[in-house]
């Protein structure tokens, strides 16, 4: 399914000088969490600074529940990139963006079995794609910049 609309935030949306930064996916990631709690959380195209977080292939790999992608966000200083995709946690073989998950993909480009995407791009911006469009403007509410 390809998402109805994706919203970004920069560091403005944070009051930070930096966008990407650990805090601020994690961040992201509880709002969606309070939304869509019963999401499973995969990587892909991950690369980052300040832990050992870094996966440089397109194919996802299971991360865990918010919580647990939280954690792991939380010890990053900066994403230079990524694509993290919640999935529902009962889909047990969920199906990726054929081709994988690759941060400068298009930002229409299907989601999957995903419900939510969200991608660190080049340090510039986050993004937030998704059908779910009560999640889209909480977000917007959220992090307005």
């Amino acid at each position: 399914m390809k998402p109805t609309r994706v919203v970004h935030f920069g560091a403005d949306a944070f009051g930070t000088q930096a966008a990407c930064l650990g805090q601020q996916v994690a961040a992201i990631v509880a709002s969606i969490d309070k939304v869509l709690p019963n999401l499973r959380w995969y990587a892909a195209d991950v690369e980052c600074t300040g832990a050992q977080f870094t996966h440089r292939t397109p194919t996802a790999v299971g991360v865990g529940d918010a919580d647990a992608f939280m954690h792991v966000a939380l010890q990053v200083d900066q994403f230079t990139s990524g694509v993290f995709v919640g999935i529902p946690v009962d889909l047990a073989q969920p199906r990726f963006r054929e081709g994988g998950l690759w941060t400068d993909d298009d930002e229409s480009a299907d989601l999957g079995d995903a419900v939510v995407e969200v991608r660190a791009f080049d340090t510039t911006y986050v993004s937030v794609a998704s059908t779910n469009e009560a999640l889209l403007h909480r977000l917007e509410s959220e992090f307005a910049g």
